[in-house]
């Protein structure tokens, strides 16, 4: 009896993406243009470590999503077959760059060498490639797209620097059907060593959280959290792989239980103070801001929760509400005296 065919392409598809379960050894330019904008600069340096210190907390691709990943190598490797086949000069041979360092250095691969110009091949499925046509038929082409249409300007940019090229090509490839497009680029050193400068930061900040996770210490522990960037409510945003571990709440459910003893002496200042100083009110709306942010990282059936303090012995009441055509939110007490049992 032959094996069931699909079944066996399907488990080597996902046994191709295991989860990493340690740091990287490399800054990868397809993880650098992601984390970087066009003008080089980081976008969230608490992204960018756990990216490159703690990928073991990103969440897992889809199935779905990694049998596209598969069918986009396998459109690149057709894309060069048709290329070859109609004369053209397809060159793989200088594709592997690194930068030196020896800690996290940049590193990549790049496509291919077409007639000399370095190429990178991009696979689309039907349903985008209006928005690459759209893109690439734009004022600024892809470089001044939204999403990840921008990233792939940028690890075009790493590559042809990376490599010394002076042009380069992004070459789209509908894996649907067949259609092509096409954009060539200048290299662009001033942005190149903005973004040299940001891998820089970026070892810099991953340096004592990989220092941490090699002592012994647990990925989502307390200690490897206070080493990171500050979360930032700004550029936090729904896309990112890493967002239900990089939100502050996370590292202080135990067990059921939230831990935020930390916020203890803060909500007892503010309980002596609310009453003789105005300034009182802001320490309030910060501690209900850090609340928030644990009480988020509560499993989804919790909707009462109640914190007690020992001095003075004050209770917060937080309950999770949704208001009649408003989104749900925690709705935080004002703390109040603890109730003695005679």
């Amino acid at each position: 009896m032959h094996p069931d065919y699909g079944n066996v392409i399907h488990r080597a598809i996902l046994s191709s993406q295991e989860q990493r379960n340690r740091p990287m050894d490399s800054i990868r330019c397809s993880t650098l243009c992601r984390l970087i904008d066009n003008t080089g600069a980081l976008t969230c340096e608490r992204r960018a470590v756990f990216e490159v210190a703690l990928p073991m907390l990103r969440e897992p691709f889809s199935e779905d999503l990694l049998t596209v990943f598969a069918k986009g190598h396998e459109e690149e490797e057709a894309v060069k077959l048709r290329l070859r086949q109609m004369g053209y000069n397809v060159d793989v041979s200088q594709r592997r760059y690194d930068t030196g360092e020896s800690v996290l250095p940049v590193t990549g691969s790049s496509d291919f060498e077409l007639e000399g110009d370095l190429c990178e091949c991009k696979s689309v499925g039907a349903n985008a490639w209006a928005g690459v046509l759209a893109a690439v038929h734009s004022d600024g082409g892809t470089k001044c797209a939204d999403g990840y249409l921008a990233s792939y300007w940028r690890q075009l940019q790493l590559y042809m620097n990376l490599g010394d090229y002076d042009r380069g090509i992004l070459l789209f490839s509908n894996r649907d059907r067949v259609a092509m497009a096409q954009e060539e680029h200048e290299a662009n050193r001033y942005w190149f060593d903005a973004a040299m400068e940001s891998a820089g930061r970026i070892r810099w900040l991953c340096a004592p959280v990989i220092a941490l996770l090699r002592d012994g210490a647990e990925p989502d522990s307390m200690e490897v959290q206070d080493a990171l960037p500050p979360h930032d409510r700004e550029c936090c945003s729904d896309s990112c792989a890493f967002r239900a571990a990089c939100k502050p709440g996370r590292v202080y459910v135990q067990d059921g239980d939230i831990l935020f003893g930390d916020l203890e002496a803060q909500i007892a200042s503010y309980v002596a103070e609310r009453d003789i100083a105005k300034a009182a009110k802001s320490t309030w709306e910060e501690v209900k801001d850090r609340l928030k942010d644990r009480l988020a990282a509560l499993p989804p059936d919790v909707t009462r929760y109640t914190f007690e303090v020992a001095q003075p012995s004050v209770t917060v009441g937080c309950t999770y509400v949704q208001p009649n055509g408003r989104g749900a939110y925690w709705k935080i007490d004002e703390p109040k005296e603890a109730q003695i049992d005679e």
